[in-house]
């Protein structure tokens, strides 16, 4: 695995190298046509080294809006997509540590912290839980239609 690794930075260092004169790229779709970047690096590197608007989307990230939204998608593009209607255009450096934070620590996989949650109000899994059910469902038709929106966007 380690040598693997090695050999994708190598390969990458390579491709920025030579691509683009050693600078990384700026760009989404630059960034995601280099080898061995994904979804996760490329919003990292735009939010969080750019200070552009762009989705960190990670294990953590997709865990929240599944429990949160009620939606269970089949392809993390889809929650991708998601991100990209939520996330505001200022200080989305800040929404996207929060988000990892909160997937991390509060809505952890093994077992949730609802009751610390500061958008337990809004989520649809924390609805059910409690027993609120028709405010859950209510909650889960907008997430949808967000989620429905976002798709014809792209």
């Amino acid at each position: 695995l380690y040598k693997q690794r090695a050999k994708q930075l190598k390969q990458l260092a390579e491709v920025i190298i030579k691509k683009y004169s050693g600078k990384i790229p700026d760009k989404w779709e630059d960034l995601v046509a280099l080898p061995g970047v994904g979804i996760y690096l490329a919003g990292a590197v735009l939010s969080l080294g750019y200070g552009k608007k762009a989705p960190v989307l990670d294990s953590n990230v997709i865990r929240l809006l599944s429990r949160l939204t009620g939606i269970k998608a089949k392809r993390h593009e889809d929650y991708l997509k998601l991100l990209w209607e939520l996330i505001p255009d200022k200080e989305h450096d800040y929404f996207n540590y929060g988000l990892i934070d909160l997937g991390a620590l509060v809505c952890h996989y093994k077992q949730s912290r609802c009751g610390s949650c500061p958008l337990k109000d809004f989520c649809v899994q924390y609805l059910k839980d409690i027993g609120k059910n028709s405010i859950a469902e209510r909650l889960e038709r907008i997430y949808k239609e967000l989620t429905y929106r976002a798709r014809k966007l792209f």
